[in-house]
């Protein structure tokens, strides 16, 4: 169904890559989009290299003191590739660590992630937006 509408395949895997790329293989032509993305930059070449159509996204864990290999992960991404999502009710960025989180605090990952690329929130928001629109064939 999603080559046939060309939507994405929803990736929502943490634990076991190797088991979930061996199940994705046979579809590098799809979009793949690791939700709530949870490996480091090494996954990410490996990825990068089977799935042309590929989108990462990253959560309000990329925030947190000890999530070094996100960060990496994120700077090895295209920045063609990102999208930023909240996983509300869960992961709830630094800043608001401990509360529940909601989409309103998406604001903090475009933040966060803006400054890791060295880009203005404008110019983040803007290539995201253009990525998820992409992503399931939202025209502007």
């Amino acid at each position: 169904m999603a080559k046939e509408l060309d939507l994405p395949v929803v990736i929502h895997s943490r634990d076991d890559f190797a088991s979930t790329l061996e199940v994705l293989q046979p579809y590098t032509d799809l979009k793949i989009y690791f939700h709530c993305y949870g490996y480091g930059p090494d996954e990410i070449a490996v990825l990068r290299a089977s799935f042309p159509r590929l989108r990462i996204g990253f959560c309000g864990n990329i925030t947190y003191p000890k999530a070094q290999p996100l960060r990496d992960a994120l700077l090895a991404c295209d920045i063609g590739s990102i999208v930023c999502e909240t996983d509300a009710p869960y992961l709830s960025p630094q800043k608001v660590r401990g509360e529940t989180n909601e989409p309103a605090h998406v604001r903090l990952i475009y933040e966060y992630i803006s400054g890791l690329r060295g880009k203005s929130l404008e110019e983040t928001v803007g290539i995201v937006t253009h990525n998820v629109q992409a992503l399931y064939n939202i025209t502007p």
